[in-house]
């Protein structure tokens, strides 16, 4: 069971195929930027797309912590899922990792909405299972909508 949830939503003016396109093409370090006092993507290596289970991308945060990212399942254009690990430096020392989920829903014929949701998984230990959620809960659900705005845009 997760011990912290951050979920944010958009909805974007264009239909599901062409928003899910979007969020599985973008890349890492256009949609992640540093927002203080939370890291951006500074590089990244591996699948340029989401295409198939499996698929991994090796990304660089601005603060030096390297993660990586799998594919763990696709549903186009309705979802897919991907497994983060790798954390490092303090947050490191309290989150093992993360299971990352995207929904992608038509709101009308032209408008798709999206939900981002991200459950961070403790360490082993009362510290990190008490912590966690308080620094996940007022750090990521703003984080989140300011990289969840690039989507409208394309």
């Amino acid at each position: 069971m997760a011990s912290a949830v951050a979920v944010q939503s958009i909805v974007v003016a264009a239909d599901c195929e062409t928003v899910f396109d979007r969020i599985i093409s973008i890349a890492p370090d256009d949609f992640i930027r540093p927002r203080w006092p939370m890291p951006g993507v500074a590089a990244w290596s591996g699948a340029e797309r989401w295409v198939a289970v499996g698929d991994q991308r090796r990304v660089t945060m601005t603060a030096g912590v390297t993660l990586t990212e799998t594919l763990t399942a696709f549903d186009p254009p309705t979802g897919f899922s991907i497994r983060t690990t790798g954390f490092g430096g303090w947050f490191g020392a309290l989150n093992d990792h993360c299971e990352i989920d995207w929904t992608v829903t038509p709101e009308t014929d032209a408008a798709t909405k999206v939900v981002w949701r991200v459950a961070f998984f403790a360490k082993p230990g009362a510290l990190a299972k008490a912590l966690l959620p308080r620094v996940v809960t007022p750090l990521w659900p703003p984080f989140m909508a300011v990289a969840l705005e690039r989507l409208r845009t394309g």
